[in-house]
């Protein structure tokens, strides 16, 4: 059997289509149920912000019996194991213990559910079950930005912001955030291996990234400027423009600063709260896709183009 990995997706609702694109962009995953999706290739999971866990794929089939069948066929041996099942979605009417049980009659060897030598997961969904080796997975790297010297109402929370990351930032690439406030994203552009800059028009927000990007051991790289008038070439675009009191713009004016903000790198991100579909296209970028995204203090659009 060619070998798969089916990767468990984390969040909410609100953050699905994100978390689903940076499967995408990571390792070329496929949605195959509800916050499953599946892959040819091995994910690095804990530089991820929304794959939660993982398995290298064993067996499958359209339901429980099916599945043990399909892992009794294949004569598997394991001593001191332990078997997991994640129901998706929770409130599944299937008994996690009792799933566990058929699994562990098919299996050679005796469990050990206090200390395991080895852990099988199996995800069992209304679309089919999936069983195989747990995969590891280290502390999430995003999460230690959570502790970040300063912090602004409008900035992503840290998982989305490395979710965003993901989607584009490749290690050794020139990255720069236009209205950078806090920093969110260039830190965690910075921890992909990014070369950032960041540039805000308020003269705090330029302090706050960085102390932030020093705090972490990153070099500061932020400075005072207007977003309508940054220039440079840059290899990628990431930025979250502010709203609100945050905002140093009318929302008229945001279409002037989206023009200028497309011009500086080929590929960009681009996060909203207004529509800008017709400022990216007017600047010479092609859509890639708009990836709503909502429960982030405000609902928000992200936009991926190109400049063509």
């Amino acid at each position: 059997m060619t070998c798969r990995y089916i990767y468990q997706l984390a969040g909410d609702d609100g953050s699905r289509d994100l978390a689903r694109s940076e499967a995408e962009a990571v390792c070329d995953a496929e949605q195959i149920a509800y916050r499953l999706v599946a892959s040819d290739k091995r994910a690095r999971l804990e530089g991820t912000g929304y794959l939660a866990g993982g398995i290298e794929l064993l067996a499958e089939g359209p339901d429980v019996g099916a599945a043990c069948e399909a892992v009794r066929r294949l004569g598997l041996a394991a001593e001191q194991f332990a078997i997991d099942v994640v129901r998706l979605p929770g409130g599944l009417d299937l008994s996690r213990r009792d799933t566990a049980n058929a699994f562990a009659l098919v299996i050679e060897g005796r469990p050990n559910l206090d200390d395991p030598a080895e852990r099988f997961t199996v995800y069992a969904t209304p679309e089919g079950v999936w069983f195989g080796r747990a995969l590891e997975m280290g502390v999430p790297q995003w999460k230690r930005f959570v502790a970040k010297l300063h912090d602004c109402s409008s900035a992503l929370p840290d998982q989305a912001a490395r979710a965003v990351c993901n989607l584009e930032v490749r290690g050794g690439e020139r990255v720069v955030d236009p209205c950078c406030g806090s920093g969110t994203l260039l830190l965690n552009a910075s921890d992909l291996g990014a070369i950032v800059s960041g540039f805000d028009i308020n003269k705090k927000m330029v302090g706050a990234t960085n102390a932030n990007l020093l705090y972490f051991g990153f070099p500061a790289s932020a400075e005072q400027a207007d977003a309508t008038e940054v220039g440079g070439n840059y290899d990628l675009v990431l930025t979250n423009l502010p709203y609100g009191k945050m905002s140093a713009v009318s929302p008229a004016d945001e279409l002037r600063l989206v023009s200028n903000i497309v011009k500086l790198a080929p590929r960009g991100v681009l996060i909203t709260t207004n529509e800008v579909t017709d400022a990216v296209q007017e600047a010479g970028a092609r859509l890639e896709r708009v990836i709503p995204l909502s429960k982030f203090t405000i609902t928000r659009q992200l936009y991926q183009y190109r400049r063509d």
